[in-house]
């Protein structure tokens, strides 16, 4: 399953694999525990409050606000041939924080602390070959000062 973001992953299998399958559809989603009701983002397998196994999965606004970024040189396995990458971490309006790559909008001016963002979500090629794209780019009608907000760009 995690081959879809263009790398092997240690773990083979999920229990949140209906998230990749929506995020697959163009959908970010959020896991709501059965029991106690708390939402996590990114989704759970487990509730992070009560230690629930049972949840279901809540579409969410991709709309957010930046927290913290910062730019990786020393990379991990399986991203050896990927970087020097920027990662962002943004607060979404929902609740909830996500890691991912900014987006091209960021190459000409580097993110603004608190400004408004937007994960984007692409994929490209086919079967098994098919990869899932999220990245962070500049909501539209931000106001950083710095530029205006793009969409739909490949990386």
């Amino acid at each position: 399953m995690f081959e879809r973001f263009g790398t092997v992953g240690f773990t083979r299998h999920t229990r949140v694999g209906p998230f990749v399958e929506r995020l697959e559809a163009g959908e970010l989603t959020a896991s709501r525990c059965a029991g106690c009701g708390v939402v996590a983002l990114p989704p759970r397998a487990d509730c992070p409050a009560c230690l629930g196994g049972e949840f279901t999965l809540e579409a969410v606004d991709p709309v957010g606000r930046l927290v913290s970024y910062t730019t990786i040189h020393a990379l991990p396995a399986g991203f050896e041939h990927g970087g020097p990458f920027t990662l962002a971490l943004v607060e979404m309006s929902g609740g909830g924080r996500l890691l991912a790559p900014v987006g091209p909008c960021f190459a000409r001016c580097p993110p603004v602390m608190g400004e408004r963002v937007r994960i984007v979500i692409r994929s490209r090629g086919e079967g098994d070959e098919r990869r899932i794209l999220l990245f962070v780019e500049r909501a539209e009608g931000a106001d950083a000062g710095r530029g205006t907000a793009t969409r739909g760009e490949e990386r």
